[in-house]
């Protein structure tokens, strides 16, 4: 949320307070230095800020309807949102041929991570991330859940691709 009024802040770092140098910073009048942030700080016009989307554009590259990239654009999809679901597609990509191309090259990415994982190959970090795995898969072992909240739960699992294990956090959206 923005700031609404005149708004003085520190940080804790290490436990001590400091303050930003690269920012406004006034006095308090009883010498104590904050820094300061004005509603007008935030106006006027601000430059979009579009993240690297590495996977979704090789994803994107096989397809080639540029209906289905302006789709993309439109809604401002970015690599976080791989993978996603073939519910979510079929709403996105209304062509089922460009649809099926973008679920198989999706599965490509996860393939290379899975092969990542079991030591059979090296990977550019950029094609990693996160990762759809189905419940019902051999390889997820459940430890325990860390939190729950209105849109879900999150649980700390395993992996367990061949003699490799790895540890991670999954979401499961109610």
């Amino acid at each position: 949320m923005l700031p609404r009024a005149y708004t003085e802040f520190k940080f804790v770092v290490d436990g001590h307070w400091v303050v930003n140098d690269t920012v406004r910073k006034e006095d308090d009048g009883h010498g104590i230095v904050n820094n300061v942030i004005l509603p007008e700080d935030f106006l006027g016009e601000q430059p979009e800020i579009r993240p690297v989307n590495h996977r979704l554009d090789r994803i994107l590259a096989r397809i080639h309807d540029n209906s289905v990239r302006e789709a993309f654009k439109l809604h401002k999809i970015p690599d976080l949102w791989l993978p996603m679901s073939r519910q979510t597609v079929q709403k996105l990509i209304l062509g089922k041929v460009s649809r099926e191309i973008f679920l198989a090259a999706q599965n490509d990415l996860l393939d290379i991570r899975v092969a990542v994982w079991e030591g059979n190959t090296v990977a550019n970090p950029q094609d990693l991330g996160h990762s759809a795995i189905d419940d019902d898969e051999e390889m997820i072992v459940e430890h325990r859940v860390l939190g729950e909240g209105a849109f879900g739960t999150v649980e700390e699992i395993s992996i367990v691709s061949g003699a490799r294990e790895s540890r991670c956090v999954r979401k499961r959206v109610a």
